[in-house]
C-alpha cells in the first residue's frame, strides 16, 4: 500500500492517509448482517424486584450490524 517493495512500509515512505473504499464501507454497515447461532435473551423487569429473561433472538436469525453492536457480539 505504501509503495514499499515488501509492503510493510518500511524505510521513508508514509503510511496510507486513506484507504481506497472508505467510504462506502460506512453505507454498507446498513445491508450488512450477522448470523447469529445461539438464542439472544434480554432480561426484562416485571413486577419491582422480579426480572424474567425473555427470547429476544432465536438462533438463525440474522440481524443489523448496529444491533449487533448494541447487544455486545461485536
Amino acid at each position: 500500500m505504501c509503495g514499499h517493495p515488501t509492503g510493510d512500509c518500511a524505510g521513508k515512505s508514509e503510511p496510507p492517509k486513506r484507504l481506497i473504499g472508505d467510504s462506502p464501507l460506512e453505507t454498507l454497515k446498513a445491508s450488512q448482517t450477522i448470523f447469529l447461532d445461539h438464542d439472544i435473551f434480554e432480561e426484562r423487569q416485571i413486577v419491582p424486584g422480579r426480572t424474567s429473561k425473555i427470547l429476544k433472538y432465536r438462533a438463525g436469525m440474522q440481524i443489523n450490524v448496529e444491533e449487533a453492536k448494541k447487544l455486545g457480539l461485536i
